[in-house]
């Protein structure tokens, strides 16, 4: 499949009015007029492959990839410019909040619209009603005009619709981030539900999280292509190594409202100095250690924290034992990750501070280190699988 756009350029207006085209007209008589130009874009460039029955497939990539345009094509909202598209089954689609709602409808008549739609008779949308308006959570609202739905209630039932009314093929683009929490999870037991029936699920996200812990395979599209394909933690992994920051020469800048009085001299990686905001490759059955050295003017007492995140996911955060007070000098900070505590995998680690009398007064920095453990198999190594986790903090301070 390819979809190209065509770009209007420079010298053409997008609309024109009788006053413009008189004005121009007289204008043209005296000196030449530049001539609009237009640019094509490729939006799909030759994308190529075939979903199974029942598969949850993941679509990630960066904004402008093409991966709404892909399931626009797949939803037959729009068609390609070349190649072909075959579908077998009923398809639902969830591509943006309201999609294929009246607004001055009910919520009631959308949603025997919406199955109409899609094919179903009127008695197999009524059997379904109920559901539908429970699982959207919306029975009080439920014959008022969706115009007047807030854009949760629209996305709620936008996707009660989808996944209530029986497609055998499902597409969600990325609009549950406007629900809940609690929605947000109901969402994924349903697309589940949905997939364990045999249903084909495509779910587009930036959420990496979420695609690794619902789908089965994933893609990645850059640039309109097809750049990765294979299973979803695969996948995700590789999307995050190569998009991850690159290193940088200079220290960042702390954030919050003690960022101006700390900074971040150097960190360490069992004893050698890392670049800050690289990714290093550490081996998964060893213990590690890192430190963070700050210049600090801090006149109060504050405790040091590191968090550790994945497919920016926050797993833990491990603080140091008690507040200290720090006068100008050096502070440095030791935390020790135990062995077999982190799976293979890409791994940021962010590091920060705050008071005990104030939790206003903090500092922060954002991935200042990007961990890479890698999957190394052999003798002796056994992964923390289960049980209560202890870490090793020790927080040495220098005044």
């Amino acid at each position: 499949l390819s979809k190209k756009y065509t770009i209007r350029g420079s010298g053409q207006a997008s609309y024109r009015s009788l006053r413009d085209a008189v004005t121009n007209g007289i204008q043209s008589l005296f000196r030449a007029q530049p001539q609009p130009t237009r640019e094509t874009f490729w939006a799909l460039d030759d994308i190529n492959l075939e979903i199974k029955e029942g598969e949850i497939l993941g679509v990630i990539g960066p904004n402008g990839a093409g991966k709404s345009t892909l399931l626009k094509i797949l939803s037959r909202i729009t068609e390609p410019t070349s190649g072909k598209l075959t579908i077998r089954g009923r398809v639902g689609s969830l591509l943006e909040v309201g999609t294929g709602f009246h607004p001055e409808l009910t919520g009631r008549e959308n949603i025997f619209l919406s199955g109409a739609i899609l094919g179903m008779s009127r008695q197999e949308i009524r059997s379904k009603l109920d559901e539908i308006v429970a699982f959207a959570d919306i029975s009080n609202f439920v014959d008022n005009p969706v115009k007047r739905y807030s854009s949760g209630m629209r996305v709620r039932l936008g996707f009660a619709v989808a996944a209530h009314l029986d497609p055998e093929i499902l597409l969600i683009d990325e609009v549950l981030a406007v629900g809940d929490l609690a929605f947000q999870q109901k969402c994924l037991g349903k697309m589940g539900n949905v997939a364990q029936e045999g249903r084909t699920v495509l779910f587009v996200s930036h959420n990496l999280g979420m695609i690794r812990k619902l789908c089965d395979s994933c893609i990645n599209i850059h640039g309109g292509r097809l750049v990765a394909k294979g299973s979803a933690e695969e996948v995700t992994d590789d999307y995050l190594k190569n998009n991850s920051r690159s290193p940088r020469k200079t220290p960042p800048k702390p954030r919050g409202a003690l960022g101006p009085q700390v900074a971040l001299n150097r960190v360490l990686l069992n004893q050698n100095r890392m670049p800050f905001g690289g990714m290093v490759p550490v081996s998964a059955h060893q213990a590690h250690e890192i430190i963070f050295s700050l210049a600090v003017e801090i006149q109060m007492p504050f405790r040091i924290n590191m968090t550790i995140l994945k497919d920016n996911l926050r797993l833990f955060t491990a603080f140091d034992a008690a507040a200290a007070r720090i006068s100008t000098g050096e502070a440095m900070a030791s935390f020790q990750i135990p062995a077999g505590l982190l799976r293979p995998g890409v791994y940021a680690i962010s590091f920060g501070g705050l008071t005990d009398s104030n939790y206003g007064d903090w500092f922060w920095f954002d991935e200042i280190l990007v961990l890479e453990v890698l999957e190394e198999w052999g003798d002796g190594i056994e992964f923390v699988n289960h049980g209560a986790i202890n870490l090793s903090i020790d927080a040495k301070r220098i005044s």
